[in-house]
């Protein structure tokens, strides 16, 4: 009798454990799917030119996910829709938060020389100057780093 509720005992932890690693493997499925639908609906929102729902949604994602699959792109999309409508200020914002996240992707240096274009556009030439310089000396390896050369250059042209 006691090897059969050995038995039963040991069968009973089995079934834990397998459901235990069971539920801990959906959860982040999940949570994988989540961030995946609250972000491709921002994009079919943009595809359909309702820019302001996409907005709404990119917002959400980043404020749902802090670690989520689509954040880079979610600052840019949030950067260009910003651009598009002439609201400069906030594609900014949206350009140097991403380079604030991911400075070490090329993504978010990228990201931080539009944001120098950017002041450019705006007639912030030392803000920009001082964007390109910095993606010069710390980011050198980058393609951007060429870029930003080329554009003190222009500038120091146009003086």
């Amino acid at each position: 009798m006691k090897a059969f509720y050995g038995c039963t005992f040991i069968i009973a932890c089995f079934f834990a454990v397998v459901n235990a690693h069971a539920e801990a493997n959906i959860q982040p499925n999940l949570e994988m799917i989540a961030d995946n639908l609250k972000f491709e609906n921002a994009e079919q929102f943009i595809k359909l030119g309702f820019e302001d729902k996409a907005m709404q949604e990119l917002h959400e994602y980043l404020e749902i996910f802090p670690h989520g699959n689509h954040r880079s792109e979610a600052f840019t999309r949030l950067a260009g829709i910003y651009s598009s409508e002439y609201q400069y200020e906030r594609a900014v914002e949206m350009m140097l938060r991403h380079f604030e996240e991911f400075s070490t992707s090329e993504a978010g240096v990228e990201a931080y020389f539009h944001a120098g274009m950017m002041y450019r556009k705006m007639g912030y030439e030392s803000e920009a100057e001082a964007i390109f310089n910095r993606i010069i000396k710390e980011y050198p390896a980058s393609a951007y780093s060429s870029k930003a050369s080329v554009q003190l250059q222009l500038a120091a042209i146009m003086k």
